[in-house]
């Protein structure tokens, strides 16, 4: 069997097989490409038709650049954390089930605006697909504004806004945003960091790392040419 197996193996024509794959466009994918809302029209029209089915729309964003742990868990505990709430607050059971979870994406250009020029590191098309792929989201946006805005947000009225410890406040203070934000949300819930990594720190591990191996190789350069060197001031002056 292993034989057979292996023959089968060495019959397929891997190079062939890979080079006439189709290249799968941003969001193409079958299984998850119907999260992917294109305009806020759209996602609109959706939010709404989920409010009469009896759903919760809780809503979050951010730039999710190299996404990692502490952002899968941000989106799981943003559910638990809308489902304890509606039981808490006003007495009502619900289901994970019964929670919605749009997430909002910034473009590149807002990225640029406020973490500088180098970022995002992920282009917003891969950032945007990325999360499609994930189990807790339903529904994903590219937020359009060139500058830090709750413009898609307000437009959703969703009944959870979920803002994390960490979340930047551009223009005023914290009180002020989420009492601004409440005059058009159900609920502001603020979450811990769900994780001690980051993107920025991920960034820093990689750079640090980099800078070691580079400082590395130059002392090993400097190291030879110094030697060497030296081997040719000893042959100019007649020794050995």
């Amino acid at each position: 069997m292993l034989q057979l197996a292996h023959q089968n193996l060495g019959n397929l024509q891997f190079g062939k097989e890979l080079k006439d794959m189709p290249v799968r466009q941003h969001g193409e994918n079958p299984r998850t490409g119907k999260k992917l809302i294109p305009s806020y029209e759209e996602i609109a029209k959706i939010v709404a038709a989920q409010k009469t089915l009896g759903k919760v729309i809780v809503f979050l964003s951010g730039t999710w650049d190299l996404l990692h742990i502490g952002h899968c868990r941000y989106f799981h505990s943003a559910i638990e954390a809308a489902v304890e709430s509606a039981a808490k607050t006003f007495g009502r059971v619900i289901a994970e089930e019964d929670v919605i979870l749009v997430v909002g994406v910034d473009n590149d250009a807002e990225v640029k605006v406020r973490k500088g020029e180098f970022r995002p590191i992920v282009p917003q098309e891969e950032r945007i697909e990325m999360l499609t792929y994930l189990e807790d989201v339903d529904y994903v946006v590219l937020k359009q504004e060139t500058q830090q805005s709750w413009a898609l947000a307000e437009l959703l009225h969703p009944d959870y806004l979920i803002l994390s410890e960490s979340t930047t406040v551009v223009g005023s203070d914290r009180e002020t945003m989420i009492a601004d934000i409440k005059k058009w949300a159900g609920e502001v819930l603020v979450l811990p960091a769900q994780a001690t990594t980051s993107t920025t720190g991920k960034i820093r591990t990689l750079l640090t790392g980099t800078v070691a191996n580079i400082r590395g190789e130059f002392d090993k350069l400097i190291d030879t040419i110094t030697r060497e060197f030296h081997s040719s001031l000893d042959k100019l002056s007649g020794g050995d």
